[in-house]
């Protein structure tokens, strides 16, 4: 099925399609068998090609028209003022194999039978589009409920369908991760052999961390790790693997520093991925 253009610019009806491109386009490229061609084509060489001037463009683009704005963003220097461009608009599923979620689509823009430009397609969620466009827009709020369920669809999406990514596997843990079960009131454990998966957390260390565990603080570790003493990206992390239904973190916390050799190796061992990983946060 293909959608209408007014449904694809975000609108309801014809009249709200105009406030949002020009009569120009509304008329050409977005007029419904002029859209259909575009939407349903194979290549970006059977899509949907039209000619105007770079006049009518940099005009309607000034008095507000958010498509002609867009081609003009994609002018480059060899396009000159008197140029009568042919635009050739394509629109398809990606065909990146790592693209997420699975059967994104891209629009593609050709000038002068050149391409020159591919954007990816996605809307919100409530939009009249969203029953034809997969991709969402981009979350702002980290850590929102939307965003956790997004990102774990994302996995899901590439554990399920991506061939050639690694799938995470249940097996040895590290020596010690963070039980992240109840987030207010995480505890370090001695994994002893445990097999699971884990997120390990992947970020700059910066300075020395006051709370990092030692001999002094690992036995009240193994109890209750005081939620107010972790760093705020230690927190989101194991807020985060709760949300994604798992239980073990392994970063800075998670490593039991005696000497600066020690420490050295904690950190090489750090950055080496595993299939018992099932996601690394940065």
């Amino acid at each position: 099925m293909v959608p209408t253009s007014a449904t694809l610019i975000g609108n309801a009806t014809e009249r709200q399609t105009i406030a949002t491109v020009c009569q120009t386009c509304t008329t050409g490229l977005f007029s419904r068998d002029s859209f259909s061609k575009a939407w349903s084509s194979r290549s970006l060489y059977d899509g949907f090609s039209y000619h105007t001037t770079w006049e009518q463009i940099c005009a309607s683009s000034s008095q507000g028209c958010s498509w002609c704005s867009l081609l003009l963003a994609s002018k480059d220097d060899t396009m000159v003022r008197e140029d009568l461009p042919q635009i050739t608009v394509g629109i398809s599923p990606s065909r990146n194999k790592g693209a997420t979620p699975y059967g994104v689509q891209v629009l593609k823009l050709m000038f002068n039978n050149i391409p020159n430009s591919t954007f990816y397609i996605y809307t919100i969620a409530n939009n009249p589009a969203s029953d034809y466009i997969i991709a969402r827009d981009i979350l702002l709020k980290v850590s929102s409920p939307t965003t956790c369920n997004l990102a774990f669809e994302c996995m899901n999406e590439c554990i399920l369908h991506h061939k050639h990514c690694p799938k995470p596997q249940h097996g040895d843990l590290p020596t010690r991760v963070i039980d992240c079960s109840d987030p207010k009131g995480p505890t370090l454990v001695i994994t002893g052999g445990l097999k699971d998966l884990y997120v390990a957390l992947s970020y700059v260390w910066g300075e020395s961390q006051p709370n990092c565990t030692t001999t002094q603080n690992l036995s009240s570790y193994l109890k209750k790790i005081n939620a107010d003493l972790l760093p705020q990206t230690t927190k989101d992390a194991i807020t985060t693997t709760c949300a994604y239904g798992l239980r073990y973190l392994w970063e800075i916390l998670s490593v039991f520093y005696r000497t600066r050799a020690q420490t050295r190796i904690a950190r090489s061992r750090r950055c080496a991925g595993s299939s018992e990983m099932h996601t690394s946060l940065s």
